[in-house]
């Protein structure tokens, strides 16, 4: 992790020969050439003093920072070229008003963006590099295809692949959607096939099998008490990891049997749907003891995890060997996020000496167990789908049960 107190460096984009920074996550590119060292060096110092004045921090919106860079003497902002109104609609102006109307699109009221924005800024990166020039009305199949072979080249798995050229025509359809672009142009990239199973040299996407209890039980000794809870959690409500982590105890409804836990946030929320989970006896035994009195309190607490750690390290060490000093201080947030949850659990994985899972296939195997216990529509409710048709990607077949009804049936 970089350390608070330092300045972005100044580096060379080679495929444009300019000079690039990266504050706060978003590639600037200086308007001197990386190979006019003066000159790229006096625009850099402003830019990185102007940045400092700020906080250290870049203005909300795509339109709001366009302003700033231009104050900064920059070029590009996130790779997407100004839109000049004297010229036809370039791809890269194409794309400007399309993502700063995706930040008002996925960005809720209480300041959240959703994740769909950065896999849209992923998809449109070979789009600029390549084709950012070119005219959006002359964009057709063909350089799409290109785009593909691009992604294809990356190592990117087919399904991956398929979902990322979705994204870049959604662009073009947009464009069409305000008469920007002649309509000709969607209808000509719809007639590019997508990836086919065996007939691309992208590789296939791994089917995430669920995770057994004995690979949970393994893991388990290396994992702190609170992680623990959360995998025991997981594992027999089949929630997902977002939604384990933002738990907080005024979303818990203890007022009836079971209890009933309603994120503020969840997956299918766009849809209308209420997302409802119900916590049996076994899981209120589970997270009782980590109940607060402050409602707006996370139930899961990293901070508390920390402390475990540490007690734990301080009754393995010897009473002449000193703690190991610690170079600085991480600050520990107040609640977990799937990255951090999924990481504890790699790292146990790892300690343990066994193959690594993640949280997700807590999920699976619960979907999979409601399945062949009940039926497909109840593990369908529980798990909080739109549509049985993706639960049923969730399930495992039991191959010894099909073998069993098949010997007692048909034998």
């Amino acid at each position: 992790m970089p350390r608070k107190d330092t300045i972005p460096s100044r580096r060379h984009y080679k495929r444009t020969g300019q000079a690039i920074v990266t504050l706060n996550g978003r590639d600037i590119y200086l308007t001197a050439p990386y190979a006019d060292t003066a000159a790229s060096v006096a625009e850099y110092d402003n830019l990185i003093a102007n940045w400092l004045a700020a906080g250290r921090r870049l203005p909300n919106g795509l339109a709001e920072i366009r302003t700033w860079m231009q104050d900064a003497n920059c070029a590009r902002v996130t790779a997407v070229d100004e839109v000049n109104p004297d010229a036809p609609l370039s791809v890269n102006g194409l794309l400007l008003l399309f993502l700063e109307d995706s930040e008002k699109q996925f960005t809720r009221a209480d300041g959240r963006v959703l994740g769909e924005l950065d896999k849209l800024k992923v998809a449109m990166r070979p789009l600029v590099e390549l084709y950012g020039e070119t005219p959006a009305e002359d964009f057709g199949p063909l350089k799409l295809s290109k785009i593909r072979e691009v992604f294809i080249s990356q190592g990117l798995r087919r399904g991956y692949v398929n979902d990322q050229i979705r994204r870049v025509v959604k662009a073009f359809r947009w464009g069409v959607s305000l008469e920007l672009i002649p309509p000709d142009r969607i209808h000509a990239l719809r007639e590019l096939e997508p990836l086919r199973r065996g007939r691309t040299a992208a590789p296939e996407d791994k089917k995430i099998e669920p995770v057994s209890d004995e690979q949970i039980d393994a893991a388990m000794t290396e994992l702190s008490p609170t992680v623990q809870t959360m995998v025991q959690v997981q594992r027999l409500t089949g929630m997902r990891s977002t939604e384990l982590c933002s738990m907080r105890v005024g979303d818990i409804d203890m007022s009836q049997a079971p209890w009933i836990y309603e994120p503020r946030h969840h997956k299918t929320e766009h849809y209308g749907k209420t997302r409802r989970i119900r916590l049996g006896p076994n899981i209120r035994s589970l997270i009782t003891p980590y109940l607060k009195a402050d409602p707006t309190a996370h139930v899961f607490d990293p901070r508390t995890a920390v402390k475990e750690r540490h007690i734990k390290a301080r009754r393995r060490r010897r009473r002449d060997q000193k703690p190991t000093p610690r170079m600085t201080k991480r600050k520990v947030q107040d609640h977990y996020t799937k990255d951090s949850f999924a990481r504890a659990i790699r790292r146990a994985c790892k300690r343990a000496g066994i193959r690594e899972w993640h949280p997700h296939q807590l999920r699976h195997a619960f979907i999979t167990e409601v399945a062949n216990r009940r039926d497909i529509l109840t593990a369908a409710e529980l798990a909080g789908h739109a549509s049985t048709k993706t639960t049923e990607r969730y399930i495992k077949r039991d191959e010894k049960k099909l073998d069993e009804f098949v010997e007692s049936r048909f034998g």
